[in-house]
């Protein structure tokens, strides 16, 4: 019996509309401070996260048989290539050099099937 007349002294005292209005306005103001704040408000633009970058196609290895330097890349990175097509110039200096390297290895290694031929034959 106490608790009924509790309820229904505080519904007669406090209209349900009015609350309901106030409790709407103040919900509507605290979204509108909440908008307002998140457009003005400045936000680093910096994102730490773990993660792998995955190509959409499989990658192809470039490489050079010969090594050397570089004397020109002749694409842009980003760039479509079509196959076949000249990506960089090697420098010839250094190209050159590793064919006399080349050369004297092999010289090297004739001369010594030649001695070992000649002590085989005796």
């Amino acid at each position: 019996m106490n608790l009924t007349l509790t309820l229904d002294t505080i519904s007669d005292r406090t209209a349900p509309a009015r609350v309901a209005h106030a409790m709407l306005w103040g919900i509507a103001g605290a979204s509108a401070l909440l908008l307002l704040w998140a457009g003005i408000a400045p936000v680093p633009e910096i994102a730490v996260a773990p993660g792998r970058v995955v190509p959409q196609r499989q990658l192809q290895t470039v490489s050079s048989l010969d090594g050397g330097s570089i004397a020109a890349i002749l694409v842009r990175p980003g760039q479509r290539v079509a196959a076949g097509q000249l990506l960089l110039r090697l420098d010839p200096g250094s190209a050159s050099a590793e064919a006399g390297r080349q050369g004297a290895a092999m010289a090297a290694l004739r001369a010594r099937i030649a001695r070992l031929e000649a002590e085989l034959a005796g």
